[in-house]
């Protein structure tokens, strides 16, 4: 790994590809602010998960393709088991304050959780099965021109 100071105060890791034959600049990742100590501990609750062939993050991933968010019995049906899984997951008798950072409170998770915030509806168009981004520039005219008709109050 080589290293170099691009004049902005920040350290480029720069790589070299054996396939490009170029040096590559490459971000490793984003980690949060936590000592080795908060760091091996959580290796160490991890561990038993991986060794018993499960993993939180795909456990995720498959809760929410489990359910469709867009229907109001199966979005309470996620949240439940979502619910369910943070309280399986505490290592306490009481709610999920074993398993927070410091300085965060459950009241915090669970209004995060609850407030559904975090889903957007996504609008688009689609002609022909095909989302207005995939169409041809003929394609697009003739949903536009379709789209006008459609709204036309004048007939």
């Amino acid at each position: 790994m080589l290293k170099r100071d691009n004049g902005h105060n920040k350290t480029n890791n720069l790589y070299f590809s054996l396939k490009t034959f170029n040096y590559l600049i490459l971000k490793i990742g984003n980690f949060p602010q936590t000592s080795l100590s908060e760091a091996r501990v959580k290796l160490q609750e991890l561990k038993p998960l991986r060794q018993l062939g499960r993993c939180p993050v795909t456990e995720l991933k498959d809760l929410k393709n489990k359910y469709d968010l867009n229907n109001k019995k199966s979005l309470l049906n996620f949240l439940s088991e979502l619910h369910d899984k943070l309280e399986k997951s505490s290592s306490g008798a009481v709610g999920i304050e074993s398993i927070l950072r410091k300085g965060r409170s459950a009241s915090e998770v669970y209004d995060f959780l609850y407030d559904l915030a975090y889903l957007k509806p996504r609008y688009t168009l689609m002609f022909q099965d095909a989302h207005i981004e995939q169409l041809s520039p003929g394609q697009r005219g003739s949903l536009l021109l379709i789209f006008y008709l459609l709204v036309d109050n004048c007939a």
